[in-house]
């Protein structure tokens, strides 16, 4: 627990934005959660090589617009995983993604219809230019947080978090 390590991974899902809790340290300081299959890591302990999965807590500015199936290197400090999954360790990143490769085919072409189905939206005023493009493909990354809370207080939040999920991410499962 906060040692100093450099991850070596593969994205697993898309990156989500981390809810605040209403107070930042820093203005812009959103951040987003990234879940990834550990490939091997590096600590002043030594390197080693394996599975698992881990937990990325990175700055959103260079992270928020990785596809599952990219190999990415981060760097930051450990912590141990409080889940009660199968989550090996968290990491909370500094600084921007290193290392970055492509995404799988399939993943690059799913990113490129979300980003046109975005821009084809964008005629509509803000909230249903950000709301159509959750509830169709699951991409929430324009989503106000103010509707986002809406959908959350209504006991709807699920059709953009489930029936809108992205379904070409389970193809690389």
């Amino acid at each position: 627990q906060g040692a100093a390590a450099t991850l070596h991974v593969v994205v697993g899902d898309d990156p989500r934005e981390l809810r605040s809790s209403g107070v930042d340290l820093r203005p812009g300081a959103t951040q987003v959660l990234v879940p990834a299959v550990l490939r091997a890591a590096q600590t002043a302990g030594g390197r080693w090589t394996g599975g698992g999965r881990v937990l990325l807590i990175a700055p959103a500015q260079g992270w928020s617009a990785l596809l599952p199936g990219q190999p990415v290197t981060a760097e930051g400090l450990l912590a141990p995983a409080t889940r009660s999954d199968l989550t090996v360790a968290v990491l909370r990143v500094r600084g921007g993604p290193r290392d970055v490769g492509p995404a799988p085919w399939w993943q690059t072409a799913a990113g490129t219809l979300r980003d046109g189905l975005r821009s084809a939206a964008a005629v509509l005023p803000e909230a249903p230019a950000a709301l159509l493009p959750g509830l169709a493909v699951g991409d929430t990354r324009e989503l106000p947080a103010e509707l986002r809370d809406d959908f959350r207080a209504a006991g709807l939040s699920h059709l953009t978090a489930v029936s809108g999920d992205n379904p070409a991410r389970y193809m690389s499962r």
